[in-house]
């Protein structure tokens, strides 16, 4: 969540290549054989684990909703008025589709770090052209008004809206560094209980159950 973040990937149990539940484990649906010290520290790694998605999940629903008030303020900022109709309805549909993404997935890869940043800046272009169509709106108005250094102004910033609402949605996720923090002492204990398991694939690689960030 963020440059700071410390997580690289980190996946829940759930369907994929990789399952653990309960002090078993498989690979790609394939019961594998445990020891009974990976056992233990399977059945540590999966308690920490289960009570660190939902607070990665929480996160990231947060950094949604700040981006999209991020969008808001842009908006006020540019035109003097609210989003119009038409966008605050696509903005709340857009933040409903990815808090019920965020909600669907067994995993923390795509909310967190690079991954969330890109589904940001995917949320900011598909906006621009709605919120661009707001500031047009209020540039006609102005003109109709006699205001043509006002509709002049609002069209110059009609071209910057890409640039200047990504700069925005940015900032407004730097309150997340705090929480993002407090969660890397439990992804060092996932790290360290992975590190000490002996579990390894079929070609003899050890078994990654997460990576952190260089």
């Amino acid at each position: 969540m963020g440059r700071s973040g410390c997580i690289s990937s980190v996946s829940s149990p759930g369907p994929g290549d990789v399952r653990i539940g309960a002090g078993r484990l498989q690979l790609g649906r394939q019961d594998t054989t445990v020891n009974l010290e990976d056992r233990d520290r399977l059945v540590l790694f999966e308690q920490v684990l289960r009570s660190l998605v939902p607070e990665v999940k929480g996160v990231a629903k947060r950094g949604v909703d700040l981006a999209l008030e991020a969008v808001r303020e842009e908006m006020r900022s540019v035109t003097g008025t609210p989003p119009s109709p038409q966008a605050e309805a696509q903005l709340r549909s857009r933040r409903d589709q990815v808090h019920a993404r965020i909600d669907a997935s067994s995993s923390t890869r795509d909310w967190q770090g690079e991954a969330f940043e890109r589904e940001m800046q995917a949320m900011a272009n598909e906006l621009v052209p709605i919120l661009a169509a707001d500031v047009a709106r209020r540039g006609m108005e102005l003109a109709m008004a006699g205001d043509m250094a006002g509709a002049a102004v609002l069209q110059r910033q009609a071209q910057n809206l890409p640039q200047t609402m990504r700069a925005r949605i940015e900032r407004s996720l730097e309150p997340l560094q705090p929480d993002v923090a407090r969660l890397c002492p439990r992804v060092r204990e996932l790290a360290e209980l992975n590190q000490g398991m002996s579990l390894r694939l079929d070609d003899g690689q050890r078994l990654e159950l997460l990576r952190l960030k260089d």
